[in-house]
């Protein structure tokens, strides 16, 4: 798999592997990262427009853009420097939430848990959620309403 390949590169260069015609699609998926009920925040320099087919935008965190055909998720982390496998996430600074005895990483694609997002091409009007902790069914509940929430823009 490629997420094991990408730690270290700066700015993915290129097309994404499969990748359609930039420009020949234009989806726009909310999504979310929590990390022990806190919100990962997207909307920093670090994280806005680091490769043009898929990323996030005017210090937007919340809302991914995608501007080809078959542009994966696994594709928007690795140009963000961010390992993400289905049981980690790693940021830049090294810290890693990975599923263990105490914590899990939980995906969840329109309200539906599901055991990967790395290959997901987003669809217009997704909402996404990826958490870690121990949450109860009520927590995440509560955090799929937060993504829920999300207003996705269908202009830029």
């Amino acid at each position: 798999f490629y997420q094991n390949t990408f730690e270290g590169k700066q700015n993915a260069p290129g097309v994404p592997p499969g990748a359609g015609k930039l420009g020949d699609e234009h989806e726009h998926a909310g999504m979310n990262v929590i990390i022990f009920g806190d919100k990962f925040d997207f909307s920093t320099t670090a994280y806005q427009v680091k490769n043009r087919y898929i990323h996030f935008e005017s210090n937007d965190g919340n809302m991914v853009h995608r501007h080809a055909s078959n542009v994966t998720l696994g594709y928007l982390f690795q140009t963000l420097n961010l390992v993400f496998t289905d049981s980690c996430f790693t940021f830049l600074d090294k810290r890693e939430f990975c599923t263990n005895d105490q914590y899990s990483l939980k995906l969840y694609l329109n309200h539906q848990n599901v055991p990967s997002l790395l290959d997901y091409v987003i669809q217009e009007d997704d909402r996404i959620l990826i958490s870690y902790g121990n949450e109860n069914s009520t927590q995440i509940d509560d955090q799929l309403v937060r993504v829920d929430s999300i207003l996705l823009s269908k202009t830029g």
